[in-house]
């Protein structure tokens, strides 16, 4: 085998390998979605973030890659929120009702945005466990936060649309999820009489947006 031999085999494979690298970081561009990332003080970035799926709810972290390609990762405290993929996510507090100065912060998808915005926020638990005798990994957490407060409170839980059909004890907060809605009476009434429950909470969240709004100025 001749030195130029050994020169020429070398030579090819590592430009096999440079044209590896350079297609898999295209690769690794096309995969990437435009995303408006604010930040805690209010500025703007244009950059871009990994494909996220439909159902995603939440990022307890935020990788992002700025317009010059420099890869970055924050935490929701450090950020208003961002948006990309046609989704809204909103760095949010998250209320313990057992604990009223305890919360944890992560970003979330609104659903709903007025005066009362409206979250869902998807857990899985590591492993399947026991409610009322049947297993399940999955379960949906619905928090409401009115514009202008700082922390959100739990609203309502429910399976993930491919769990089993069962019964799940709500948030222990009655009192605080009653008052949250008693500056419109319609609503606030009915949730004490128990005409109107957590289970409706999207036509409970757009009813109170609509009468906030419609209410003379």
């Amino acid at each position: 085998m001749t030195p130029q031999f050994v020169f020429r085999a070398l030579f090819l494979a590592l430009a096999a390998l440079s044209l590896s690298f350079e297609n898999l970081c295209a690769q690794n561009q096309e995969n990437r979605y435009d995303a408006t990332i604010i930040t805690l003080q209010g500025d703007t970035i244009e950059g871009a973030v990994r494909p996220f799926i439909s159902s995603t709810s939440s990022f307890h972290t935020l990788v992002y890659w700025d317009q010059e390609g420099v890869k970055h990762k924050v935490k929701p405290e450090s950020l208003q929120g961002f948006e990309s993929q046609g989704k809204v996510f909103e760095s949010v507090k998250l209320n313990d009702s057992s604990c009223p100065t305890c919360y944890k912060q992560v970003l979330l998808c609104r659903l709903i945005d007025g005066p009362m915005i409206l979250y869902r926020y998807y857990t899985h638990a590591s492993r399947p466990h026991l409610i009322h005798g049947v297993k399940t990994k999955c379960i949906q957490f619905f928090y409401i936060r009115k514009a202008g407060d700082d922390m959100a409170i739990r609203a309502y839980k429910k399976n993930c649309e491919n769990s089993p059909l069962q019964i799940l004890a709500q948030p222990n907060n009655n009192l605080q999820f009653v008052e949250y809605f008693s500056d419109v009476r319609s609503i606030y009434v009915g949730l004490k009489s128990k005409e109107l429950g957590r289970s409706d909470i999207m036509k409970l969240v757009s009813k109170y947006n609509k009468a906030i709004l419609e209410r003379p100025s």
